[in-house]
């Protein structure tokens, strides 16, 4: 593994200003441009993350498909942007091709990263304590994500994680629920996220012939331990339906109770409950 910092520049763009305000979709108002990467020791990258996150729990996040690195700066960018959590981040990236015909390529590559993964959130726990840090996927990162935290429960059961958030996962929905109460103890709380016109999930269910997890409509009452928020009555914030954790406002706005301040599902005001572990978003002019 290779550690270091991103730096993005951050540039707005007027001229899309009129566009975004009657726009259906999210339209970004900034371009976000890469300018420089530089390697430094991980050890010194925890103890910065330390001295910035401001008591906050610090958050691990794994990035999904069709991911090249340069994207992948700019995607972890644009999440801290929408969840408050600059300063209280940092990003694991695997080494996506950033192919959109690479699917099959990019499984594989999730897969041999699961290991380093895993080695990783040992170290964050070592560094802030057990229950004192976060963990969060997108897509196909999810996937990687939930297999280091099955591999930890063998090899280090004593792992304790505050909160893991999967978004939109990549996860055949069946395989999830089997494994899962495996993991489900090594977490204070694991929230899923799910969407009802999710064209990635829908095409990776059809490449797959099974059910995905990020999907809306599958039957989680059967998932023991987790909370499932639907953002079935969310307006579409991008085109695919697959992006919300970084353009909706109001999914930024429920992961920063989260991660910020640990909050149930329960707990946050801006949910209504649905079913016995369903909850529903609601948007911002209810």
């Amino acid at each position: 593994m290779k550690s270091g910092h991103c730096f993005v520049d951050v540039r707005g763009l007027d001229i899309l200003s009129t566009a975004a305000e009657i726009s259906p979709i999210r339209i970004p108002e900034e371009i976000l441009r890469v300018e420089a990467i530089e390697e430094a020791p991980r050890d010194e990258l925890w103890k910065e993350l330390d001295e910035t996150r401001q008591e906050r729990k610090p958050a691990l996040y794994v990035h999904g498909f069709f991911i090249s690195f340069e994207k992948g700066c700019r995607r972890a960018v644009s999440f801290t942007q929408n969840t408050g959590m600059d300063g209280a981040f940092m990003w694991f990236s695997w080494p996506s091709d950033g192919n959109l015909l690479n699917y099959a390529r990019d499984e594989v590559d999730m897969y041999w990263s699961v290991p380093d993964l895993a080695e990783t959130i040992l170290e964050m726990q070592e560094v802030f304590g057990e229950e004192q840090y976060n963990l969060v996927g997108h897509s196909l990162g999810t996937r990687g994500l939930f297999l280091s935290l099955y591999h930890l429960s063998e090899s280090n059961p004593k792992v304790e994680v505050d909160n893991v958030i999967l978004m939109a996962p990549d996860i055949d929905f069946e395989i999830f629920r089997k494994l899962l109460p495996r993991v489900v103890d090594l977490a204070n709380r694991i929230t899923i996220y799910t969407g009802p016109s999710d064209r990635p999930l829908a095409l990776s269910r059809q490449l797959h012939g099974y059910e995905r997890l990020g999907e809306s409509g599958n039957d989680v009452a059967l998932l023991q331990g987790v909370e499932i928020i639907e953002t079935d009555d969310l307006p579409n914030s991008s085109p695919s339906g697959h992006l919300y954790h970084l353009y909706s406002d109001e999914v930024g706005a429920d992961l920063n109770l989260i991660l910020t301040e640990s909050l149930g599902a329960a707990e946050r005001p801006n949910l209504r409950q649905i079913g016995e572990n369903r909850w529903a978003l609601i948007p911002e002019e209810e």
